[in-house]
């Protein structure tokens, strides 16, 4: 342990000098967020750490999927409220049932009248992705962040394929080589099993450039402690707005069921964060965006599809779309590699980039 904190301790310095010193990218790309924010609080630490680098992401439209999605929808205008980005879209998809849903009592009395009533806007979600993918084009891409259900993006790409040739898509979705915990067999992963005909669309659509994905094989380990996650519990004041809302929300999650959430790592508000799977979608994002490296990611290209059960299964035979998938990481200590991730999005969130707004 005490080589790890050593380890940590200096990638956080050397991030911390890449986060200030590194040239921000011309423009921030269009992006859309499909999020089923509220069930896990992963989703809750990918939409923070977005609105932290408004100079990587444009946010054009954040979409509230599957199941209690005008809950979702809640959660997300209060964000998008005490964060001042009222200017950010949300998209309601089609509810497919209920679900429990441990983050809803945070905004559970914040009313969705309250955020029209400030200037924002609440729109069909499917519609509203369909009319940014529209937009597109193979200069000026749209980046869509699909760490829920692929409901409406399944959808879409089924009426109108030849949309995604002007998209970039990043996928927290599957499980090539190992399942949840780690285990040595694949799993049917949660996104996938949900809507297993829209994440065939998905992976099945000729995208500009090929998906990408963080499957479990990698998110597993997506868990940050110790000296990394401590720099959140000291930065947890009025002056960090950010971190506010995330650790406010996670302890409500937590407080509310995600307590019994399962992880490789014991986990708390007051000594870690549970799994963060979606916010390596995110951060691999950024990293197309800015035209940088997937730091301490193994990534591996596969002819990858989705059979009719819900595996993501590599069959070159069967003639699927090459999908780059983050399988590892290049260190043997996974952890080691995860906290390289973690380090920078936590750094992101610590200290938000001033955004830009345009008067003209």
């Amino acid at each position: 342990m005490h080589q790890r904190a050593l380890t940590l301790f200096l990638a956080c310095i050397f991030i911390s000098l890449l986060f200030f010193l590194a040239p921000a990218s011309a423009a921030p790309a269009p992006v859309i967020l499909d999020t089923d924010i509220g069930t896990d609080c992963d989703d809750l630490m990918a939409l923070i750490y977005i609105l932290s680098r408004p100079d990587l992401f444009d946010l054009r439209l954040v979409q509230a999927s599957t199941y209690n999605t005008d809950q979702r929808a809640q959660i997300v205008a209060k964000i998008l409220d005490t964060l001042n980005r009222i200017d950010v879209p949300i998209g309601i998809g089609y509810t497919n049932g209920n679900q429990f849903m441990p983050e809803y009592p945070w905004a559970q009395s914040y009313s969705l009248d309250t955020f029209k009533a400030k200037g924002g806007k609440i729109i069909d979600g499917t519609s509203a992705m369909l009319a940014e993918m529209q937009k597109a084009t193979p200069t000026n891409p749209t980046y869509i962040i699909e760490i829920a259900p692929a409901n409406s993006l399944g959808d879409i790409l089924l009426t109108y394929p030849d949309l995604a040739k002007n998209c970039i898509c990043v996928a927290m979705s599957g499980s090539v080589y190992r399942g949840y915990l780690d285990s040595p067999t694949r799993t049917v992963e949660y996104n996938v099993d949900r809507n297993i005909s829209s994440s065939q669309a998905m992976y099945n659509s000729p995208w500009l450039q090929p998906l990408v994905t963080a499957p479990l094989d990698t998110t597993n380990f997506d868990q940050w402690n110790g000296t990394l996650y401590h720099q959140l519990i000291t930065a947890n004041n009025s002056a960090h707005p950010f971190v506010q809302v995330l650790l406010e929300n996670y302890q409500v999650w937590y407080d509310n069921g995600g307590k019994s959430y399962g992880a490789l790592l014991p986990f708390s508000p007051s000594m870690g964060t549970s799994v963060m799977y979606d916010p390596q979608a995110a951060w691999m994002t950024g990293k197309i965006i800015s035209h940088g490296g997937y730091e301490s990611l193994k990534m591996q290209s596969l002819n990858l599809y989705v059979n009719d059960q819900g595996y993501t299964l590599a069959d070159a035979s069967k003639q699927p779309r090459i999908v780059n998938s983050a399988i590892g990481f290049d260190t043997s200590q996974p952890y080691m590699g995860s906290d390289v991730i973690g380090s920078e999005i936590i750094q992101s969130i610590k200290n938000p980039v001033k955004r830009k707004i345009n008067t003209k």
